[in-house]
C-alpha cells in the first residue's frame, strides 16, 4: 500500500513495515517525517508501539545475523545514505502477550515491571533472568524475523541461561557445603547462621559473560575472603 509517498505493508499482525524513498533534492528522512508519523499513529492506533529505523541499528549495539546489510540486498546502501527510509512499527503489547503465551507453554513465568515497560524477567528453576523487551523486538526487526521465530529463539536462550545458573548454583552450594546456601534476590547467598549478612555472588553477572567460569570463581573467591575475615575477627582474644 502507498500514501503520500509512504509505502507500507504488514509483515504480520502488529508488525508493519514502512518505506519512504528520497529524492535528488532531499533525503528520505526529511521528506518522510510528517506523512510517516501521521500514518503510524493512525494505522494501528497503538497505545504502546515501538518504531525502529533500520539505519539506526548501530545505536542498539546489537549483533544480529543476518542484519539488513545482508537481507536488504542493494537497498542497504540507500538506507545507509538516508536516500531510503525504512522503518518498522511493532505492537509492543501484542509482542508481550505472545512472549507470555509461549513462555507459559514451556513452563516459564514472565513478569513485566510496569513503571518501566521495557524491563521484564523470566523465572525458571528458581532464578530470575532479566531481559529488555525493546531489545528483543529490535533483534527481531533488524534480523527480519517474525515474532514467533524471535520469541522461540529468545526463550531458548533463557532456558540455556537457567540451565547454566543451575550448574553454577550446585557447584557454589558444594563449595560452601558447611554453610547454609540459598538463592536471595539475584544472588547465590551463604549464611553462617548468625545475623551477619554475607555478600553473595551476583548470578546476573554470569549471564552474558564472555567467560562465566572466570566470573564465577572471582565471586567465589570474594565470598571466601569475606568468610575468612569474619572468622578471624570472631576469634576470642587471648
Amino acid at each position: 500500500m502507498q500514501t503520500k509517498g509512504v509505502k507500507f505493508g504488514a509483515a504480520e499482525e502488529g508488525y508493519v513495515l514502512f518505506v519512504v524513498p528520497g529524492s535528488d533534492n532531499a533525503p528520505a528522512s526529511e521528506e518522510a517525517v510528517p506523512a510517516l508519523a501521521s500514518l503510524q499513529r493512525v494505522l494501528l492506533g497503538l497505545k504502546n508501539g515501538l518504531v525502529l529505523n533500520l539505519a539506526n541499528q548501530a545505536d542498539f549495539q546489537l549483533k544480529v545475523e543476518p542484519d539488513y546489510h545482508q537481507w536488504a540486498g542493494t537497498y542497504a546502501h540507500h538506507i545507509d545514505s538516508r536516500q531510503l527510509r525504512a522503518e518498522a512499527l511493532v505492537d509492543v503489547d501484542l509482542f508481550w502477550r505472545k512472549v507470555k503465551a509461549r513462555a507459559a507453554s514451556r513452563g516459564l513465568v514472565v513478569r513485566r515491571d510496569q513503571p518501566d515497560v521495557q524491563r521484564a524477567e523470566v523465572e525458571c528453576h528458581g532464578f530470575r533472568v532479566p531481559f529488555n523487551l525493546y531489545r528483543e523486538i529490535a533483534c527481531m526487526v533488524f534480523s527480519a524475523r517474525h515474532m514467533e521465530d524471535e520469541i522461540t529463539e529468545f526463550l531458548a536462550r533463557i532456558k540455556a541461561a537457567c540451565e547454566m545458573l543451575t550448574h553454577y548454583y550446585l557447584e557454589f552450594a558444594g563449595i560452601f557445603a558447611q554453610h547454609t546456601v540459598f538463592i536471595g534476590d539475584h544472588h547465590f547467598v551463604v549464611s553462617r547462621g548468625d545475623d551477619v549478612r554475607v555478600p553473595g555472588l551476583n548470578y546476573w553477572s554470569l549471564i552474558g559473560s564472555s567467560n562465566p567460569d572466570f566470573t564465577f570463581w572471582l565471586g567465589v573467591d570474594a565470598v571466601k575472603r569475606f568468610l575468612a575475615a569474619r572468622e578471624k575477627t570472631a576469634r576470642p582474644m587471648n
